[in-house]
């Protein structure tokens, strides 16, 4: 099944993208690398979602490793495809936690780095019950960034595609220009306005935005336009808006719109839905599927997440996703 719309990919490149082999010396054993954000997460589920200046009773309690990219590649290599995550952490037990859980994953953490006697990314969750949505309150921590000196170059050589979602911007950036430079693929999770942003959008390959964020963006009067204006100005190869429970919609000539369905369950939790879905294309995408089936299998992954509570511990396995798609199949959805 030829890939469509790579126009910044020609010859060998395509090929290597194309075929899941690298037409380099050496095979690429790890296709994806993460540079961004990685965070603990403190859940609390609640029957409602309190009242300012209230005091309120979670009726359950947890813990999970948790943020956009670590999450995406914890995802990717959970549907069975290697991938490796680069980032800064501190040294506390949240960091240690989030290092541990990668490795749980099989996600390569070659490329992460401790900050000594510093505080890790961290956030606390609310679970709304009653409307199974969920409410955020996070914390960067104090842990230096990733410095470009700092990346880890055997990873960035082996991998086909880099994923990134702003954080970690100064890595993120240098990483993103050396893949463009070697006519590698940058996909991006565009979800929030972190500094430095405009320039990795300009670098993107594989653009997946947040509806808020496209629209934001813009300033288009809706998403269907949004994607196309963003298309025009940055011209990646697919530029697409996810809209949560009602599915999402992309364009790979700034013109035409297609629209990926949701699929239907009893939610009972929606955090790191997004995190999954972009793990999902990302795992999709390499193995040389059309964005139709792409964007529809990474549909169906985030659904079934949603129907487990944490972002990490509602990952499907590839399993579970094609039976899944196989039942909404029989279903006739």
């Amino acid at each position: 099944m030829p890939l469509k719309g790579i126009s910044r990919m020609t010859g060998k490149n395509a090929d290597w993208l194309h075929k899941g082999s690298c037409q380099c010396p050496g095979k690429a054993a790890i296709p994806v690398i993460g540079i961004g954000g990685s965070l603990f997460d403190t859940f609390f589920m609640v029957d409602r979602f309190p009242d300012e200046d209230s005091k309120i009773r979670a009726t359950e309690t947890w813990s999970q490793c948790g943020g956009p990219v670590a999450t995406a590649m914890a995802a990717v290599s959970h549907l069975g495809t290697p991938s490796a995550f680069a980032g800064s952490m501190g040294s506390d037990p949240p960091g240690q936690a989030m290092i541990d859980d990668l490795k749980i994953y099989g996600v390569t953490n070659e490329g992460i780095k401790i900050r000594s006697g510093c505080q890790s990314a961290s956030s606390m969750i609310l679970v709304n019950k009653e409307r199974a949505t969920r409410t955020i309150i996070w914390s960067p921590g104090n842990a230096a960034s990733l410095h470009p000196d700092e990346l880890p170059r055997s990873l960035l050589d082996q991998a086909r595609v880099l994923h990134v979602d702003g954080l970690q911007t100064e890595a993120a950036q240098a990483a993103a220009r050396h893949f463009r430079s070697a006519g590698k693929i940058v996909s991006m999770d565009a979800g929030s306005f972190h500094p430095g942003y405009e320039q990795l959008l300009a670098l993107t390959d594989w653009l997946i935005c947040a509806e808020s964020f496209v629209l934001r963006q813009t300033g288009a009067a809706n998403a269907e336009e949004a994607v196309r204006k963003i298309f025009r100005q940055y011209h990646p190869v697919v530029a697409a808006a996810t809209q949560g429970s009602s599915g999402g919609i992309w364009t790979v000539d700034g013109s035409s719109v297609f629209r990926y369905q949701p699929f239907p369950v009893s939610a009972v939790d929606t955090t790191g839905a997004g995190d999954v879905f972009h793990g999902a294309v990302l795992y999709a995408r390499l193995l040389g599927w059309d964005w139709p089936r792409v964007f529809t299998f990474a549909s169906a992954a985030a659904a079934l997440k949603c129907t487990r509570p944490g972002g990490r511990a509602g990952m499907p396995t590839r399993t579970e996703v094609d039976a899944f798609l196989h039942a909404q199949q029989g279903a006739g959805l």
